[in-house]
């Protein structure tokens, strides 16, 4: 029986833009990519995408002893998930994720708060320009930035839009949630990978997330943005495969 790899999209996106990374592990895992509600053409459910209802819904969704690897808002999901349902986890993967997204007198690396307020008020005026800002943001500072943002925008804007709640209801996620007061407590191993250049998740919070939880050695993908997947798959897969069969 196969390893199995469960993969959480971010904010805004869908399990598209993980086409190329399971065509490189669908021969050693079994693969489930999960569509958060409200996003991909799924409906919201109850209305409102709020953390309890998000993280039951993946819960639902996920087989049984998987290694959980979320993408961004992805990451504190599956983060998450492993507080409250540990036997049902066989561990998470952070990617270019952070268990704390807006800035505070002890969390210097992160988005000012005002970004993300921006981002709310956008969205209801104009969601294609919005989300596009949002993405010329993840690929910042990357050699091939043009070529990334074209490989985003086919993955993001190609499918149905989320829903405006969910879009919302994310964005508050990433403003409110914070954590890091429970990393030390999540019974299962957390591995993390960042991106050397992603200009949303800095690189930066690899020293403190190890003093958050002992054990935490995060890897950074050298010259990666927010989305490591798309610019840097097989690396990656590689790590999947080296954390799963050791």
């Amino acid at each position: 029986m196969k390893p199995k790899i469960f993969l959480i999209h971010g904010w805004a996106m869908n399990a598209g833009l993980f086409a190329g990374l399971i065509d490189l592990l669908s021969d050693r895992f079994e693969v489930v990519s999960a569509t958060l509600p409200g996003h991909g053409g799924r409906s919201l459910g109850g209305g409102r995408f709020v953390l309890d209802a998000v993280v039951d819904d993946l819960l639902a969704q996920a087989p049984d002893q998987a290694l959980w690897c979320g993408w961004s808002l992805g990451g504190q999901l599956a983060l998450e998930a492993a507080l409250r349902q540990p036997g049902r986890i066989g561990g998470v993967m952070v990617v270019a994720g952070t268990p704390r997204y807006t800035t505070a007198d002890d969390w210097p690396d992160a988005m000012e708060p005002g970004v993300l307020t921006e981002f709310a008020t956008q969205l209801l005026k104009d969601y294609r320009g919005t989300i596009g800002r949002f993405l010329s943001l993840q690929v910042r500072g990357l050699d091939d930035a043009a070529g990334q943002l074209r490989a985003l925008r086919r993955g993001v804007l190609s499918v149905e839009q989320p829903q405006v709640e969910a879009l919302r209801g994310g964005l508050a996620l990433l403003a409110q949630l914070d954590l890091r007061p429970r990393l030390a407590a999540i019974d299962r191993p957390i591995h993390w990978l960042l991106g050397e250049r992603d200009s949303l998740v800095p690189a930066a919070i690899a020293a403190r997330l190890e003093r958050l939880r002992p054990g935490i050695k995060p890897k950074i993908v050298s010259k990666a943005g927010h989305a490591p997947f798309l610019s840097h798959p097989e690396t990656i897969a590689r790590f999947i495969n080296e954390v799963v069969h050791g």
